[in-house]
């Protein structure tokens, strides 16, 4: 196996990077003229300033021919909330797997290759998350956050504690194609969708 051959089989599609609200709670106590937390996104540029703001965004992540131990994405958002004082955490949700091809030896280690089943991908990209106050420069990768793309189905990331009226926080979302030895094999001509979903809960 040579790297220039995993550069070739490897496939990366990250698409749909929308962000819902989940907002739960009644409106008492701090900015109770707003009734729910309201968050609006928008994407960070490299000079540090923030575009428009919206409710969702659009594809932030779509990467193919990624060698293992590479950088798949490194990308930043800036996040607001134009509503009550929220809870916020980063979640992945619509994940799905697919196993679209089959590259050169790849159906000596994975007999469901090309077969449009279900995939082995997504394990194999690690998350970070790096969240600051401020948007320049960028903000540093919290270590402890870095997993498994799956489990932030189950367990988000904390975005904020309390993200106040028009307060701005800033989110660095860096994703690596890291795969495990044994997992080489499998994970080559698969494809990974997934959408981010950022919930603010003012409970």
């Amino acid at each position: 196996m040579s790297g220039a051959w995993w550069r070739r089989t490897v496939v990366i599609v990250a698409v749909a990077v929308a962000v819902p609200v989940v907002a739960t709670g009644t409106a008492a106590g701090d900015d109770a003229d707003t009734a729910k937390p309201d968050l609006k996104v928008a994407v960070r540029s490299p000079s540090g300033t923030c575009g428009p703001y919206a409710d969702d965004l659009p594809v932030l992540v779509a990467r193919s021919n990624v060698a293992p131990g590479g950088t798949v994405a490194d990308v930043g958002i800036c996040v607001t909330n134009r509503g009550r004082p929220a809870r916020v955490d980063l979640f992945v949700r619509e994940l799905v797997d697919l196993d679209v091809a089959c590259s050169p030896d790849e159906a000596s280690v994975d007999a469901t290759c090309g077969s449009n089943g279900r995939g082995e991908l997504s394990p194999a990209l690690a998350q970070g998350v790096g969240v600051s106050a401020s948007c320049s420069p960028q903000p540093a990768v919290d270590e402890g956050s870095v997993r498994a793309l799956p489990s932030l189905s189950a367990a988000p990331v904390r975005i904020a504690d309390r993200l106040r009226n028009r307060d701005v926080v800033c989110v660095r979302l860096l994703l690596r194609f890291a795969p495990a030895a044994d997992d080489l094999g499998r994970v080559q001509s698969d494809r990974t969708t997934w959408r981010y979903l950022l919930a603010a809960d003012d409970r």
